[in-house]
């Protein structure tokens, strides 16, 4: 597979091994506008996009006549989608409505019925009541267990799927209605390695080294069953010794498969939240919406941290990233997308990423800034655009700049809380450039009591609640106090994590940070950062307000986050 680009470093074209080339178009903002598919001049499929001002997809308009049309509110959620067909008939609408911070409401689909949407104070999903000719239909209950994982899913009363998770809130066993027995392995990374249905355990050999981690072949008992080769995204899957290639839309989305003589074998349609609505063809495949792995048996998305259920458009369980202050709706622990799916992806299961409607406006903020980061972007797994800009470089971009200079970005540009069409950063290497020197901060701490999440590509998250103790510079320190607690809790790992801040952040802390006696005897200091164990290494700080802990999170150099046993 050959790769070429335009002058400005969007993908414009793939050629496959099979012959099939890949184009894409852009519009002057650099925006994707167009993806075409085609085989010896035959076009096999083509998605040429039109966008509005904010670069969000309008309409969508297919090889074959087939055309959808986008409708946003005021919050650029997703309220309707209208399909039309190859006559220009209307085929098939879709409507949806949302309470103030995100959650679905309804869904009015003119083919399914009317569904219904109950939630509790901590938005967990409870009821889901579908009505057609308002007559139910189906019912659906949810059960939660205490840390917001989903333990039931109860159907019409009787049909009961239980979910079982472990210590880390990850999905280790399904029973379903009909007797299915479902369990799942992880490696110590928290990646899902193996998948056991019915006795018959499928294992997986996965690539970490990607931007995210990918499945580079599947066995059964020890056989091998199936093998996928990348490139900047999935390329192509071996099964039975047959090839199929990918042809993808501007999201990423599987929208069909070609053999190895480039003829179209299975072709994918879905909805906006990814619910498969035509397919044709036999070919193995669980690589669908968004380019991601589709659990046939327990009919959701894995997407690493989370599993996806695109029937609901929410994710199964509660999100340990806590969000961005300037981005509200990122603080929804249930929400996909956004609640923008024909834009935006989560291919973490923890955070969105936006489609590349706005990397043009953050590409030129970080080229005024003399920042030549373009050298350490690397592809991954949105395919819409331009590749190099996710979200967390925008958060990175936002916060750094407005500690050095605060009014050296726009927020109207960043509260879009933009990012790429397909693309990750590959680990920082560049972010030193944003200071003048910089300083590796460490902490000790258990899984079962995590504050800080480091991602496979060095992406850091800052979470919880309560004072959060770290120390700069002191890795010495660091290694004896995790002895110290290896000794104490022998049963309970832990491990020292890293990330570089700016050395200013450092100096600020020192100039503002009191004794901690000093802070409880004076109220004035009951808000500061406080000095903790002086006597055996100077730069330990702990920060006791949400305040202190926002600021921290504005000045993580991202990519630089190490995990160390």
């Amino acid at each position: 597979t050959t790769y070429f680009y335009d002058a400005v470093g969007n993908l414009e074209r793939t050629q496959l091994p099979n012959g099939v080339v890949e184009t894409r178009e852009y519009d002057e903002l650099n925006r994707l506008k167009l993806v075409k598919n085609s085989k010896d001049g035959v076009v096999l499929s083509s998605f040429d996009y039109s966008l509005d001002l904010v670069g969000h997809r309008r309409v969508v308009t297919e090889q074959n006549g087939r055309r959808v049309n986008y409708e946003y509110d005021d919050l650029y959620r997703l309220t309707k989608e209208t399909i039309f067909n190859a006559s220009g008939s209307v085929e098939r609408t879709i409507e949806y409505t949302y309470d103030k911070v995100g959650n679905r409401l309804s869904k009015n689909d003119s083919v399914e019925g009317v569904t219904t949407y109950t939630y509790d104070d901590n938005d967990r999903l409870l009821q889901e009541e579908l009505r057609r000719n308002n007559v139910l239909v189906k019912l659906i209950e949810y059960r939660y267990d205490a840390n917001g994982n989903t333990i039931r899913k109860i159907e019409n009363g009787s049909q009961e799927t239980v979910y079982a998770w472990n210590k880390e809130n990850r999905l280790v066993g399904v029973t379903k209605p009909n007797g299915d027995v479902i369990s799942y392995e992880y490696d110590t990374d928290g990646v899902r390695v193996s998948s056991t249905v019915n006795g018959v355990k499928t294992e997986f050999l996965v690539d970490k080294n990607l931007p995210y981690a990918q499945v580079l072949e599947e066995r059964v008992n020890n056989g091998l069953t199936a093998s996928y080769v990348y490139g900047n995204d999935l390329i192509s899957q071996r099964r039975g010794g047959a090839d199929s290639f990918y042809l993808v839309d501007g999201l990423g989305s599987t929208r069909g498969l070609v053999n190895a003589s480039g003829v179209v074998t299975d072709a994918y349609t879905y909805d906006a939240f990814g619910n498969l609505i035509a397919s044709t063809g036999g070919t193995v495949n669980n690589y669908r919406f968004a380019g991601e792995q589709f659990d046939p048996n327990l009919g959701d998305y894995y997407l690493r941290q989370r599993y996806y259920d695109s029937d609901t458009g929410r994710f199964t369980r509660r999100d340990s990233y806590e969000g961005r202050i300037f981005d509200p709706v990122s603080r929804h622990k249930y929400l996909y997308a956004n609640a923008n799916p024909v834009n935006f992806i989560d291919p973490t299961g923890l955070y969105t990423l936006a489609e590349a409607q706005a990397a043009n406006s953050i590409r030129d903020i970080l080229a005024g800034a003399q920042i030549d980061a373009g050298s350490h972007l690397i592809s991954a797994t949105l395919r819409g655009g331009n590749y190099g800009i996710e979200n967390f470089f925008i958060d990175v971009a936002l916060n750094l700049f407005l500690s050095l200079a605060q009014n050296a970005l726009s927020f109207a540009i960043i509260g879009r809380g933009s990012s790429s069409g397909g693309s990750g950063i590959t680990s920082g290497q560049n972010f030193e450039n944003f200071a003048d020197d910089t300083v590796r901060v460490y902490r000790v701490e258990s899984e079962t009591n995590a504050r800080i999440l480091v991602s496979e590509i060095g992406e850091v998250v800052v979470q919880g609640d309560g004072v959060l103790f770290l120390n700069f510079g002191q890795r010495a320190r660091s290694e004896e106090f995790l002895k110290t607690r290896l000794l104490q809790y022998p049963d309970t790992p832990s491990q020292i994590k890293s990330f570089e801040v700016a050395k200013s952040y450092v100096d600020e802390l020192r100039a503002t940070a009191v004794k901690e006696r000093n802070s409880r005897r004076i109220r004035a200091n009951r808000d500061k950062p406080i000095m903790v164990d002086v006597k055996q290494a100077p730069d330990q700080y702990g920060l006791r307000t949400q305040e202190q802990i926002d600021r921290l999170r504005s000045v993580i150099i991202q990519g630089t986050g190490r995990v160390e046993p």
